[in-house]
C-alpha cells in the first residue's frame, strides 16, 4: 500500500491461515458500508528457514506428497500470495468489468482451543458455515459444493469433514486444491474463493476432481462442475477460529 500509493481503507489481518478469507468478508463489510467501491483484498504468506524448521519440529510437514482426505501424512508447506479485486455491482458495471462471480455472504466463528491447536472446535466451523449461508439469505441444502482447507494433515481434515457431516443432510462435493498448491496458508486461502469464483465463472471447464464425503467414507471422483449455483469456501486458523464464504454464480 505505501509503495503503491493506495489512500483510503488499509488493514491487515493476522490471524493465520483463514487470514485470506477474512480480508474478503472485511471487504465486504467497508463495500456494504459504502466506504469505497472497490477493495482489494489479498492472502499472503511465505516461507523461511525458520518457518519450515518450525513446521518440520512440529511433524506437520509430510515427507511426501500428501493428498488431502486420503493419504494425510502431513502437509506439503508452500509460500505465494493471491489477490481478488472485489466491488460493487455498480461500479463492476460502470467500468465494463468481466464479473466472475457475487461474493454473496460469509460468517465467522470461534471456539477457543490450545494455542496452535484445532482439536475441539470443530463446532465453530460449522456456526461459521450456518452465519455465512444466513448473509447470503440461502438454505444449506442450496449449497452445491465445497472448496475445503483440506491439505493432507489427519487432524485437521478429519475435523473438517466431521464438520460437514454434521451440518449437511446430503453429500456435498469437496474441492482441494492444496493437492495442487499445498499449504500456502492466507494465500491458499485467498485462492480457494478465487477458484470457487473461476468454477462458477466456467473458465476451469465442467469438470473437476472432487471428494464426496458420506458419513462414514470419502471417494473421489469427477464431478461436473457446469449446474452450480451455490459454492462454499472455508478456512481456519488455530487456535479454533473460522471463515466461510458463499460465492454465487
Amino acid at each position: 500500500s505505501i509503495n503503491s500509493g493506495i489512500k483510503g481503507y488499509n488493514v491487515t489481518v493476522t490471524n493465520g491461515t483463514q487470514s485470506g478469507l477474512q480480508g474478503i468478508a472485511y471487504a465486504m463489510q467497508i463495500l456494504r458500508q459504502d466506504r469505497a467501491k472497490v477493495m482489494l483484498a489479498t492472502g499472503t504468506d511465505e516461507n523461511s528457514e525458520v518457518m519450515t524448521e518450525f513446521y518440520e519440529k512440529l511433524s506437520l510437514v509430510g515427507k511426501d506428497a500428501s493428498e488431502a482426505y486420503i493419504d494425510e501424512s502431513g502437509f506439503t508447506l508452500s509460500d505465494g500470495s493471491t489477490s481478488m479485486v472485489i466491488e460493487t455491482e455498480s461500479s463492476a458495471k460502470e467500468r465494463g468489468a468481466e464479473v466472475l462471480a457475487e461474493v454473496a455472504g460469509f460468517g465467522m466463528a470461534h471456539k477457543s482451543v490450545s494455542f496452535g491447536k484445532l482439536s475441539g472446535s470443530g463446532e465453530a466451523l460449522d456456526e461459521a458455515i450456518r452465519l455465512a449461508c444466513k448473509d447470503a439469505d440461502i438454505e444449506l441444502s442450496d449449497i452445491d459444493g465445497i472448496v475445503g482447507f483440506g491439505g493432507g494433515l489427519a487432524a485437521i481434515d478429519k475435523l473438517e469433514l466431521d464438520s460437514y457431516r454434521r451440518v449437511f443432510d446430503e453429500v456435498k462435493p469437496v474441492i482441494a486444491i492444496k493437492n495442487i498448491t499445498g499449504e500456502g496458508r492466507a494465500a491458499t486461502a485467498t485462492l480457494q474463493a478465487v477458484h470457487a469464483a473461476l468454477t462458477l465463472s466456467g473458465k476451469l471447464g465442467d469438470e473437476q476432481t472432487a471428494y464426496e464425503v458420506t458419513c462414514d467414507s470419502v471417494e473421489k471422483k469427477t464431478v461436473n462442475t457446469s449446474a452450480m449455483k451455490n459454492l462454499l469456501v472455508t478456512s481456519y486458523g488455530a487456535g479454533g477460529s473460522y471463515t466461510a464464504l458463499i460465492v454465487r454464480k
